[in-house]
């Protein structure tokens, strides 16, 4: 069998969820032996750079030149679609949706498309667009068969896309972990994890409210936030206006290391979210023993199951006595921590290989 994953999604992140999904994806089929590659002619993704499994016709660029970005694209769709045309694969397989085609025979190639989450859909507000803002509608017209990265994903593809069920795989991600070679901590004091985006749905303000409410916690604990960029005037102004003190609220940028040494020492990572479509962080937090507080949501559930403390999204007094519930509870700690460390073991690559190569047999 040869499969062929494209550029997309590696051409759009430097690093990040998806890309690490396609180079965990594809080395765990080299490992079985699969002819699988990815065809990221010009790329700026950090996972493929270092991927044992890179190909030769890959070129790495830190940064793209200004202007560049839509001549780069047409180079990368027109050279994957030369180089489909002679590899002749029976499975393309498109790491983010598009709106062009492959130039392919639909009886020997058959395309299939990751759906992440319905986000810019559901809060197409939010994001400034319309109510019917449907961009991934052309790629999933050209695909063959979809796979959801998880249940809540599949439902809201088929309520909003009206997919047929039969269309739809759910695979679930799995994790990496990465060694933490630092023997300090980077953070000395108690502190709670969050990661990642802290804009619109995240609903990273309402954490801060619910923590506000608590004397104990803003004596006992920092805030230490990684990635997102630094604090704009907005959040600022908030920390200020609930009486927390600026110094507390750590954020800090870096790369895998630096991340796996805040989830081993933090006293929980909370997942404050009121939408997500699958949740890497948690199953990344669990496997450093990290015991982790989320919102209510189905998809947290439907991951974690009773493996995380869960609050209501919605109420600040909730996520404080959750947080409180949790931190100054040893008992609860280590309970949280051991079922964790049970729940990951659903969550392989080498699962997450089988079923996607499975998804393939049956389509082919």
């Amino acid at each position: 069998m040869k499969i062929l994953y494209d550029y997309h999604g590696f051409s759009l992140q430097k690093f990040g969820g998806i890309s690490r999904y396609f180079v965990e994806l594809n080395k765990e089929l080299n490992k079985k032996k699969i002819n699988s590659k990815i065809i990221a002619p010009i790329h700026k993704n950090l996972h493929l750079k270092n991927c044992e499994f890179n190909s030769k016709l890959n070129f790495y660029l830190n940064k793209y030149p200004k202007y560049t970005n839509q001549f780069i694209n047409n180079y990368n769709f027109y050279l994957t679609n030369f180089i489909a045309a002679i590899s002749k694969p029976q499975i393309i397989h498109q790491t983010y949706y598009s709106n062009k085609s492959f130039y392919i025979n639909k009886k020997n190639t058959k395309l299939i498309l990751t759906v992440y989450d319905l986000i810019h859909e559901i809060f197409h507000k939010d994001f400034g667009f319309d109510k019917n803002y449907r961009p991934k509608l052309f790629s999933l017209k050209d695909s063959d068969h979809i796979i959801c990265i998880s249940y809540k994903t599949k439902i809201d593809l088929m309520d909003i896309y009206k997919i047929p069920e039969e269309k739809i795989s759910v695979i679930h991600l799995a994790y990496t972990k990465f060694d933490d070679l630092r023997k300090d901590k980077i953070i000395n004091e108690p502190y709670l994890l969050f990661v990642g985006s802290r804009k619109r749905y995240k609903n990273f303000f309402m954490f801060l409210k619910g923590f506000s409410l608590s004397n104990s916690l803003k004596k006992d604990f920092k805030i230490v936030c990684f990635g997102g960029n630094k604090f704009d005037n907005k959040e600022l102004q908030l920390i200020n206006k609930l009486g927390l003190n600026v110094k507390n609220i750590i954020q800090i940028e870096g790369g895998d290391q630096i991340l796996s040494n805040l989830y081993k020492n933090a006293e929980a990572f909370i997942f404050p979210s009121l939408y997500e479509g699958f949740g890497l962080p948690i199953i990344e937090a669990m496997s450093y023993g990290c015991p982790v507080l989320l919102s209510s949501i189905e998809v947290f559930k439907e991951i974690a199951d009773n493996s995380g403390s869960f609050f209501d999204p919605n109420s600040p007094d909730s996520i404080k006595d959750r947080i409180e519930n949790l931190v100054y509870s040893d008992i609860n700690k280590e309970k949280f921590i051991t079922k964790g460390y049970k729940q990951i073991k659903k969550f392989t690559w080498d699962n997450c290989a089988n079923n996607t190569l499975n998804v393939y047999k049956k389509i082919i």
